[in-house]
């Protein structure tokens, strides 16, 4: 009697009193797939519910009558190495979690996957044989007859609200309708919300409010648009004054993907290539380049007006350092500030600007 390859596995969503290690039988045609850090997708619990799970070890056993079998192998090499592993084993027992809570915090950003419940009226379905005095369920049938794909249910959520969750459970039980599980990994491009200028008026300015006026003429000066956060941020003013605007026509608001490098577009000039300081700015410069160059920790505080040119100064020490192959951080105090701080600086030192911040989706970490 040949072995089968069983597989020890850490769960999704378990409650911390029964987080152990499940065991799973592996099919033979996905006994080459499997490897221990790799995630699996499981049958669990008495409704054989999908869950995800990963592999902390695996081997071959004689007898395997009351095991599950794996439904699927979701990663084709594994995620996590022996000793990242034995490092969740540690959190678990350091940090009172389950073994895959301790797991997902070393799954690369947009690596994860997600389980989603869709929902579609059988093949077989009568719609004469269909008797009930329940209005949400007549309305959920009638939904659901006119489409022909899957529907998730978190559009059936938004559509009827919770209230559907129970009709659901009582027409798949009916084989009404069908339900499936898949799996999708979070990774997407993050939206930013947009304004641009639709009516270029100079008449039109003059009946505008002060506030109004200013958010009109950084848009004038912007016409392929803004982000929201950066022309708040840009005209100091509310929210209600740019949303004022857009009912009386003279501007849009519209969504626009930011892709995973949003900034490669960027025209390069050649006037931010060629750094030249005042006296008093190479006066700032050569005195921070001397406490750089003593390659002893300091701090430097470098004062002056807006438009009085210290980036001049910070673009020509990180000069400096760059052609000594070394690399620089440069940090900004304001998300809404990075468009014009990376026009600035890829302008000088083109793609060898990287940039980093939370309004980024996983896509564009990657």
């Amino acid at each position: 009697m040949s072995k089968k390859m069983v597989v020890r596995v850490a769960v999704e969503h378990i409650v911390f009193h029964l987080d152990k290690l499940y065991e799973y039988v592996v099919p033979e045609e996905l006994e080459y797939e499997v490897h221990v850090g790799s995630r699996v997708l499981v049958p669990f619990g008495i409704g054989n519910k999908k869950r995800q799970g990963i592999i902390l070890e695996k081997g071959f056993v004689d007898k395997v009558e009351k095991l599950k079998t794996i439904f699927a192998v979701l990663d084709s090499a594994p995620l996590l190495n022996n000793e990242m592993l034995q490092l969740a084993q540690f959190v678990k027992q350091k940090y009172f979690c389950t073994v895959f809570d301790a797991v997902k915090l070393m799954i690369p950003a947009g690596m994860s996957f997600k389980m989603y419940e869709q929902f579609k009226i059988c093949d077989d379905f009568d719609e004469q044989l269909f008797l009930s005095d329940n209005e949400t369920e007549k309305k959920l049938i009638f939904y659901l007859k006119n489409f022909s794909d899957w529907v998730s249910k978190e559009k059936l959520l938004n559509n009827f609200g919770g209230s559907i969750l129970d009709c659901l459970k009582k027409l798949e039980k009916q084989s009404l309708i069908q339900k499936k599980e898949v799996q999708k990994r979070n990774l997407s491009d993050a939206k930013v919300r947009m304004v641009k200028l639709i009516n270029d008026n100079s008449a039109v300015r003059e009946s505008l409010t002060s506030k109004q006026k200013v958010v009109y003429d950084i848009l004038k000066k912007n016409l392929s648009g803004l982000s929201l956060k950066e022309l708040l941020y840009l005209s100091g003013v509310g929210n209600s004054v740019v949303e004022n605007l857009i009912k009386k026509n003279l501007a849009v608001c519209f969504e626009e993907k930011v892709y995973r490098d949003p900034y490669k577009n960027i025209k390069v000039s050649d006037e931010l290539k060629k750094i030249v300081l005042t006296k008093e700015q190479n006066v700032a410069y050569e005195s921070i380049l001397k406490l750089y160059k003593s390659q002893k920790y300091s701090v430097s505080l470098l004062y002056g007006v807006t438009g009085s040119g210290k980036t001049s100064v910070f673009m020509k020490l990180i000069e400096e350092v760059i052609a000594e192959k070394k690399s620089v951080i440069v940090m900004v105090p304001e998300i809404a500030l990075t468009p014009q701080m990376v026009a600035i600086f890829r302008g000088k030192f083109c793609d060898k600007v990287a940039v980093f911040h939370s309004g980024l989706s996983a896509s564009e970490y990657i």
